[in-house]
């Protein structure tokens, strides 16, 4: 869902040096 999208993006936001992101 849209709120789920969101709220990956913003844990994303918060830890930018997680393996496997880039």
């Amino acid at each position: 869902s849209p709120g789920d999208l969101t709220a990956f993006s913003h844990l994303l936001a918060d830890q930018p040096n997680i393996p496997g992101v880039q």
